[in-house]
């Protein structure tokens, strides 16, 4: 799924109009011009700065939500295990945002206009109704019951965030985007990987 494109694409589309074309005549000099295209769109400012806030949008409600269920289990784990987990969730999911709102001020976008928008136009939607599912379950929750709903739930929203993440290839993303992207995917496998433990291996 690449609806979270869409901002991009229609740039695309700006710059096929702009150029008089974009449709497949059958001919080769269809290939060149459609490789013109994705040149231009590289090049594009506008386009390079959608994908980059779309990007940051998304990791920013990631980085969120992930520090809203690890607060809860902080609090309520009566799992040690589990308390330090989710503690380490929290100091790396602060670090993330400090960096992704740097990067954000380094190229000089406002993403927060997107966070409006991101919810409809990615896989997000699926993630947020995880979220609220798990935070609602979280909240009514005590003791072992608390824990074992929190390791399952996490689990979950983990594999769902690494699916989504792994759509995040888009080449006209700024290299310091792509390398958070890539710095979150890492993270959330390490910690994928800790859940699985908790949960023995399962």
């Amino acid at each position: 799924m690449r609806n979270w494109r869409i901002g991009a694409m229609a740039g695309v589309a700006g710059l096929m109009v702009a150029c008089g074309g974009g449709a497949d005549t059958g001919d080769d000099t269809t290939v060149p011009f459609r490789e013109g295209v994705e040149n231009a769109a590289l090049a594009n400012p506008e386009v390079r700065e959608t994908s980059n806030s779309n990007a940051l949008a998304t990791l920013y409600r990631t980085y969120d939500r992930s520090i809203q269920r690890a607060q809860l289990a902080t609090e309520r784990a009566s799992n040690p295990a589990m308390r330090q987990l989710a503690q380490g969730i929290l100091d790396e999911r602060a670090r993330l945002t400090l960096e992704a709102t740097g990067t954000a001020r380094t190229l000089g976008v406002d993403f927060t206009t997107a966070l409006d928008t991101i919810p409809t136009a990615t896989p997000t939607t699926a993630i947020a109704d995880v979220h609220a599912e798990a935070m609602e379950r979280l909240r009514g929750a005590t003791g072992a019951a608390f824990d074992t709903t929190w390791v399952q739930s996490e689990r979950r929203v983990t594999r769902e965030s690494l699916d989504q993440l792994a759509a995040f290839n888009d080449p006209t993303m700024d290299s310091t985007v792509t390398r958070l992207v890539g710095e979150t995917r890492t993270v959330l496998q390490r910690e994928l990987a800790q859940l699985q433990q908790l949960l023995g291996g399962g």
